[in-house]
This record gives structure tokens, C-alpha cells and sequence, in this order.
């Protein structure tokens, strides 16, 4: 008994050598141990991997993309961590990314060969099961073709965690059970795609195991609430803060995975490579053939696990191919098409397959079994021999493809300098922003995670303004300079450098290349380049409405570049009473636009509170719920309004005055609402206007503009909803009296471009220090909003003191410091944990310790045992 024991263990271990070196030979054949950032999506995964090892543990916003995004609120972390861990390890990210690959590689084909050697107790079933996934193309694609190495780190615990569920249903202790929590656990933390195809799993494998639909749900239960909660730190953050628009998505267009794609490959995008080892299928069908008429049975040990494997085998099979019976091509999940589906079919189909044949072996004599076995091992490497061999290089076209050339272009030609952080680099194209911030660490305008974008519709905006549009080099640059940009670079896919070669005066040129395959490369140095992080003594300006209100004001600045330099708009909330007169007294002036409330009078007693302290207030009636009203109390300049249209021609008439002279009238665009509408507005009656206002501008004989000095403060009143005309026209004349409008609001408060002297500080992405050695009104951080930032003062006293931090420009962040302290000061903004990300760390840490203390307790049996042979 002794020997046998022993001739099985060195069986095991010659098969598990047979698998390392199979695995080895692979990888070192396909070139995974070759330079691999421009192979997919790779490099910008190790761009989160050194982003690890540069900042940790501060790791959780990123700087670097897309305005500043949180780097991991909304994508497991755990694979990150991994790899990080590994490159400490190896001592290089590179060769922690090939070793990760081909070991997770190899612990599936492992975990693959223990299942099925544990179900049928046969070596060789096992090993050709194993085998068969290894060498289908369709395993090697995560890492070979689309550089997904996030994806096959997760993968490996699928079959662990079908390995440690089917070790604690055949013996179901308190340790046996932890260990397969903990798997689990990982497997539904590691990837949100992966994990919900592992979690799919287990629940298959429950249904098809599990006597009873009482004992079904109470197993469900047992299993999924604690693993659940295990990784609720990131999926608790996760469900409750973002929104729905974030989670993977549907409505994403794909074509079906081709049928031959089951035998070989076609070797045509987009489905190049995801093909299973040619012998899978036919061996499959053969051995169910027989199954079938030689009524051969699978055991009953394990009638439950072919049933689960089975099942899931066939909702992949029908996932890939229903698109060629009318499934509509753009109900598929957002990151996931149908041809993806093959990657799991590369392991549940060897699975089905050792299975098979176990429970045919074991109906066969010794010898035969060993003639069989002998004969399929062969089989295999014959097979994998003429399916690899026949390549002229080391590299499948399939994975050819995916290893970008243009990459090394741009990353030999693109310079900027490495040491700065408080300036964008900006590129119009994706794949120079995937490797970028794994060279430099300068902060760019692109990114290669889309669920992370916290400002989407100013990027896009950013986007078409920047590198699409032409000739508009006012909204350029008023782009630019919001988006704190200095180096741009133009090359693929829009090609528009000249737009940048005609203004030498806005854009230094510095690299020009000429190459094939990427056509032209072109790079400039912005000469007007605005900062990341400023204190500033800029006015500001509270915008009180909806988003789309404060957007048409923000984006109608553009037009004549009246940019940060001149005026910071905030973004307030939609209602005024939200606001007290303290916070009100923060800003300059308030614009009502869009803007409702709760209580009028009491809306209109604390503005009036704020003019008559030296405020100013501009109200536009047009796009309000006053464009119609009656009875306005001071400080309203009129006691009326009226909602009306004059048909789509302007008859305007003015005075002088700050705001109308200069202005030529007759350019507006025309009174027209989309494409033919006449543009309606609020107008006011002129009998209706208050004692301390004058109407400046009158369109058909009512007044439009009203403006006048209340107390200590300026008011003024428009009902011509002039920020969407302008929105929608883009018209300079309209802009430059929309400015006049908010400068005479403004006062004396003229817009001041002389330095405040400060020192900006970052060693980490999440906490910035400014001391500030003048005088200043607050402090501009153009990075994305998101609440988890604080912001603290440190007096010259040592007193610290907490500051409100406001959305201001396109969705990025302003501090008003507010009262007059004795200079130096500190300011200090900090990311901290969301009360979300508290309770989910909070939540796992104590099922962590409630597992622990449950597996490692004195009694070691499981006590009241679910799981039961179906």
C-alpha cells in the first residue's frame, strides 16, 4: 500500500513537471517573455502596477489620468497588488507581468488536473484534460493579443475555487470551509467579470450538487454571504457611489464568435486567436458518442460536477454563437464580446473531457487504459506540434498584431520633463496615453480606464474642442488653460498639427517626426500654460442652477477665452436657500441661472442680505422658474416678469452704459430656438422697475437688461437666457456682453494675473501642501471633484481650520480661504476614505476575523454539514 501511495505521488509530480515544462516552452514559443507595453492593453496595466509602487499606500486617486480619477474605487485592486508584489519580487515590472502570466497559466492547467484526478482518481485523464487547455491559442489571449493580465490573475481562481468547493463537500469542516470562503472570496474580488463568471459557477455547481431547494438556498447562503462580505471593501464603495452608467454597460455592439472558430482559427480580427486547441471539439464529441452508444456511464460520484460543468459549458457555447440566430449584436456586455467566450470553453470543455474520460477508463482494463492514455498524450503533442510548428516565427500573427509598433515610436520621440507635476501632457491619441505614465510621471489628459472618468462630458468636450475642431483657437485655449495643459502632442488618428503650426505665438513646436507607420508626429509646448494647483486671487463667480445651466455659461466663456486667468466659475446647487450668508460672502458675485427654491421670500431675504454687504448678483429670468412672475421683492430690479417671443428677429435698443457700450447688436445671431422656433424669453414692463434701477437694453420696446447699485452691492437682471444662445452659437459679439454683464457685477473686482507667492508640494497623489506668502482669495486645484478630498489651514499661529472645497470650472475643485489671516499660511488637501469605502472595509475586516477565529477554533468539524451529493 506504501508503494502504491508512493508510485501515486511521483506520478503526480511527473505529470505536474510535465505541465511546467509544457507551460515554459509556451510561453518562452509565443514570446511572453518579450517586450510586451506594446502588446495590447498592457502597458497601461503596468502603468497601474508602478502607480502601486511609486505611491504606496496612497494609491487610491491617480493624478496622472484623466483629470485625477479614482484609481481603484471602481476596479479590483487585487490583481494590482499581486503583480506589485511580484515586481518587488523579481525586482522589474516587465518580468513581473511574464511570470504572472505564465504562472497563472500554469496553476489553472494545475488546478484543472487536481479536479479532475479528485473526481475520477485517474492520473492520465487528468494530465490530457490539463493539456488540452494549455495548449488552446484561446488561454494564451488575455496576456498574448489583448495584454488583459488583470483578467488571468482573476481567472485562476475559478477552478480553485470549484477545487476547494469540491474538497469541502467531500469533507465538510470548519477549516475546509474557510479555505474555500477565502478562495472564493477572491475570485469575486479580483476582476468584476471574472468574479461574477466564478460566482455563476459555484452557483451551478450548488444547484446541480445539492439535494433539496431548501438546502440550495441555505447553502447559497452560507457560501456567497460571507464571501460577500469578505470583499465588501471594494464592492460595497463600488454599488454605492457610482452610477449605473459605470457597471460594464450593454447596448455595446459585437459580431458572433464564427462556428470554425471551435477547430481552428480564422485568424481575422476581431476574432483572431480565440480559438480552442483543434482536437477539443471532436474529442469531446467522440467520447459523448460513445457515451451514448456504448452506454458507458459517468460515475455517480460525479454525475452532479458533469452536470454543472455541462451546463455552464453550453451557456458559453450559446453566448458565442446565438448572434447568427437574430440575438441582436448589440445586447452584449460592454468588455466582454462573444468571442471571449472561448477562453472559458478552453477550460470546461477539457474539464467535461477528463471527466468522460475517467468514467471510461475506469470501465476499461488496466492495459487498455494505459494503450489509451499513452495514445491521447501522443495525440496531443503530434497535434500541438503541427498546430504551432508551421509558424515562420515565434509569434502568432494574431499576437503580431496586437504588438504595436507605434508605440515605440512615440515613446523614443515624445519628451517632456520628467520632473513635473503641475502640468498636463496632452495627446489625442489612446495608445500614447496607455505607456506615458509608465515613463514620465507628468500628468496627462488621457487614460485607459473608462469606468474612472468623474468629468466624461468636459472630457469630451476637452477632446473635440482641442484635437477635432479647427480654427477656433479662442476655445482651444480656454481649453488648454482649464485643463492646465503644457505639452501637446498630435499624431494618429486625427492628424490636425497644422491648426498648432500656424499659431507659433500660442504653440512652440518641439519634435516633428516623419515615419510610416506612424505618418507624422507632431509636439508643441503651449507658451500660456496654467498650473494644476494655484493660490489665486482670481474673482469668482457662484453659478446657482442645474448642471446644464452652469455648463452653457461656462462652455459660452470659451468663445473669447475668458479663461482662469480672468474669472473661476463655481458650480453651486439648485437652490438658493441651500446657502448662508457666510458661505454667500465667499464669492464675488452669485448668477442665478437655472436656479429654484424652497421658500421665496426667504430665498430673496438672504440675497437681498448679500447685495446690500457689497455682493453682486446677476438673475437671468430666461431659464428660470421666474421667467413669468409677479411681486419680486429687492433685490430684484424689476417688480415683474413676463415669458413672451418676438418672433426670430431681434429689434434691440440700448443705452450707454458698463455693460451695453461697445457691444454691436446687430452681429447677435439670430432670435431663433433649433430650427426655426422664435427664441423665447423673459422681458419685463418698464413701469414695473424699481427707483435704484435703470434698464440699459430693450428688445421690442421691453426691457431685457436692468441693472442697478442696491446698498453696498450691484444687481443685475436678463431675461434674454443669453448663456444658451451663446451655447448654441458660439457667437464672440454675445459673449463679450455676457462678460461686460459679469464684470460690472464684479465691480472693482478686477481680475488680478499677478502671482500669489506659494509653494506647491506633492510626494503623493493624495495629499498636497501649499504654504502661501501673500495675500490670497482661495486656492484653484484643477483635478476632478469628488468628495473624498478635505481641505485644512494652518495658520501662522499653528491653528488649523477646516475649508469647504467647490466645484468650479469643468467639474474640478476651489477653495476659498475666506478671512484675512497673518501670511504664511498652510493649506493641506488630503483624499480620504468615502464613508462608503469605511463601511466596506470595516465589513471585511470583521468577517476576516469572524472566519479566522471560526476555522481555527478547538472543534475542527463542520458541524452541520449542507452539501450532499445531488
Amino acid at each position: 500500500m506504501e508503494e502504491e501511495n508512493m508510485n501515486d505521488k511521483l506520478r503526480v509530480v511527473l505529470d505536474a513537471t510535465i505541465l511546467a515544462v509544457v507551460t515554459a516552452l509556451l510561453s518562452t514559443y509565443l514570446g511572453i517573455w518579450n517586450e510586451l507595453y506594446t502588446r495590447g492593453d498592457t502597458a497601461a496595466h503596468m502603468t497601474k502596477v508602478k502607480h502601486i509602487l511609486d505611491y504606496w499606500p496612497h494609491i487610491r486617486w491617480s493624478h496622472q489620468w484623466a483629470f485625477g480619477l479614482p484609481l481603484f474605487l471602481w476596479y479590483a485592486p487585487l490583481p494590482y497588488i499581486i503583480l506589485a508584489m511580484i515586481s518587488l519580487l523579481t525586482g522589474s515590472i516587465e518580468t513581473a507581468f511574464s511570470l504572472s502570466a505564465t504562472s497563472s497559466l500554469y496553476i489553472i492547467a494545475l488546478s484543472l488536473y487536481f479536479i479532475i484526478l479528485r473526481q475520477t482518481e485517474d492520473n492520465s485523464a487528468s494530465l490530457v484534460s490539463a493539456l488540452l487547455f494549455l495548449f488552446s491559442p484561446a488561454s494564451w489571449v488575455y496576456t498574448l493579443k489583448d495584454g488583459l493580465y488583470p483578467r488571468l490573475i482573476a481567472m485562476v481562481f475559478l477552478p480553485l475555487s470549484i477545487y476547494f468547493y469540491l474538497k469541502f463537500k467531500e469533507h465538510p469542516n470548519r477549516k475546509n470551509y474557510v479555505a474555500f470562503i477565502f478562495i472564493l472570496a477572491l475570485g469575486l474580488q479580483a476582476h468584476l467579470l471574472i468574479g461574477l463568471i466564478t460566482g455563476l459557477t459555484i452557483l451551478f455547481f450548488i444547484f446541480f450538487t445539492v439535494n433539496g431547494v431548501r438546502k440550495k438556498l441555505t447553502t447559497t447562503a452560507k457560501i456567497f454571504l460571507p464571501a460577500i462580505a469578505l470583499s465588501s471593501y471594494f464592492y460595497l464603495p463600488f454599488f454605492l457611489t457610482q452610477p449605473a452608467r459605470r457597471f460594464l454597460g450593454i447596448a455595446v455592439s459585437s459580431p458572433p464568435l464564427p462556428f470554425q472558430h471551435m477547430v481552428f482559427d480564422t485568424d481575422l480580427p476581431p476574432y483572431d486567436g480565440e480559438v480552442l486547441f483543434p482536437v477539443i471539439a471532436p474529442t469531446l464529441i467522440v467520447l459523448l458518442i460513445l457515451l451514448y452508444l456504448r452506454n458507458f456511464k459517468v460515475t455517480s460520484n460525479v454525475r452532479g460536477v458533469s452536470k454543472a460543468v455541462f451546463s455552464m459549458t453550453l451557456l458559453f457555447i450559446l453566448f458565442a454563437f446565438i448572434g447568427h440566430f437574430g440575438w441582436p449584436s448589440t445586447w452584449y456586455i460592454n468588455g466582454f464580446p462573444p468571442g471571449e467566450a472561448t477562453i472559458f470553453l478552453s477550460l470546461l470543455m477539457p474539464f467535461i473531457i477528463g471527466i468522460l474520460l475517467g468514467s471510461l477508463f475506469s470501465a476499461t482494463s488496466q492495459r487498455r487504459r494505459k494503450t489509451l492514455s499513452a495514445f491521447m498524450v501522443c495525440g496531443i503533442l503530434i497535434a500541438a506540434v503541427l498546430v504551432y510548428l508551421p509558424i515562420s516565427t515565434n509569434e502568432l500573427s494574431w499576437i503580431s498584431r496586437a504588438d504595436n509598433p507605434v508605440i515605440k515610436i512615440t515613446m523614443k520621440n515624445i519628451t517632456a520633463d520628467p520632473s513635473e507635476f503641475n502640468y498636463r501632457f496632452g495627446t489625442d491619441w489612446d495608445r500614447i496615453g496607455m505607456w506615458f505614465n509608465y515613463k514620465y510621471s507628468i500628468p496627462q489628459t488621457r487614460e485607459y480606464y473608462g469606468q474612472g472618468i468623474l468629468v466624461e462630458d468636459w472630457k469630451f468636450w476637452f477632446e473635440k474642442t482641442v484635437w477635432v475642431d479647427l480654427d477656433n483657437y479662442n476655445e482651444t485655449n480656454y481649453a488648454l488653460n482649464w485643463f492646465a495643459v503644457k505639452w501637446i502632442s498630435i499624431s494618429y488618428p486625427h492628424y490636425h498639427y497644422n491648426k498648432f503650426l500656424s499659431k507659433p505665438e500660442f504653440y512652440k513646436k518641439i519634435v516633428e517626426v516623419y515615419e510610416p507607420l506612424v505618418e507624422s508626429l507632431h509636439e508643441f509646448v503651449y507658451v500660456n500654460a496654467s498650473p494644476i494647483i494655484s493660490a489665486r486671487n482670481t474673482p469668482t463667480l457662484l453659478i446657482i442652477g442645474d448642471e446644464s445651466g452652469y455648463g452653457n455659461i461656462f462652455q459660452a466663456l470659451s468663445s473669447l477665452n475668458y479663461n482662469s486667468e480672468y474669472i473661476i466659475p463655481v458650480q453651486g446647487g439648485k437652490f438658493i436657500e441651500d446657502y448662508t450668508l457666510n458661505e454667500l460672502k465667499l464669492f464675488d458675485a452669485v448668477f442665478l441661472y437655472g436656479y429654484q427654491f424652497r421658500d421665496r421670500d426667504r430665498a430673496y431675504s438672504l440675497l437681498r442680505e448679500y447685495v446690500e454687504a457689497g455682493g453682486g448678483l446677476i438673475i437671468d429670468t430666461g431659464y428660470s422658474p421666474e421667467a413669468s412672475s409677479k411681486n419680486f421683492p429687492d433685490p430684484f430690479p424689476a417688480s415683474e416678469t413676463m415669458a413672451t417671443d418676438f418672433g426670430r428677429i431681434w429689434s434691440f435698443t440700448s443705452i450707454d452704459s458698463p455693460v451695453t457700450t461697445g457691444i454691436k447688436f446687430e452681429r447677435f445671431s439670430p432670435a431663433i430656438y433649433g430650427v426655426s422656433a422664435p427664441w423665447g424669453m423673459s422681458v419685463s414692463a418698464n413701469e414695473t422697475i424699481k427707483k435704484w434701477a435703470t434698464p440699459v437694453l430693450w428688445n421690442h420696446g421691453h426691457p431685457v437688461i436692468i441693472l442697478g447699485e442696491f446698498k453696498k452691492g450691484r444687481v443685475l437682471w436678463s431675461g434674454i437666457n443669453l448663456p444658451y444662445h451663446i451655447a448654441n452659437y458660439m457667437n464672440p459679439e454675445e459673449t463679450k456682453l455676457l462678460i461686460k454683464m459679469i464684470e460690472w457685477a464684479l465691480g472693482k473686482r478686477e481680475p488680478s494675473n499677478e502671482n500669489v507667492r506659494h509653494v506647491v508640494e506633492r510626494k503623493n497623489p493624495e495629499i498636497v501642501r501649499i504654504t502661501i506668502h501673500d495675500y490670497s482669495r482661495g486656492i484653484l486645484f484643477k483635478e476632478s471633484y469628488i468628495k473624498n478630498w478635505k481641505a485644512y489651514l494652518t495658520d501662522k499661529d499653528g491653528k488649523r481650520h477646516s475649508l469647504n472645497i467647490y466645484e468650479a470650472g469643468p467639474s474640478f475643485m476651489y477653495i476659498p480661504i475666506g478671512m484675512k489671516h497673518n501670511y504664511p499660511i498652510e493649506i493641506l488637501l488630503v483624499y480620504d476614505l468615502s464613508l462608503e469605502e469605511w463601511m466596506g472595509a470595516l465589513l471585511s475586516i470583521l468577517t476576516l476575523a469572524s472566519l479566522i477565529i471560526y476555522g481555527f477554533s478547538p472543534s475542527s468539524r463542520y458541524r452541520k454539514p449542507s452539501i450532499q451529493n445531488a
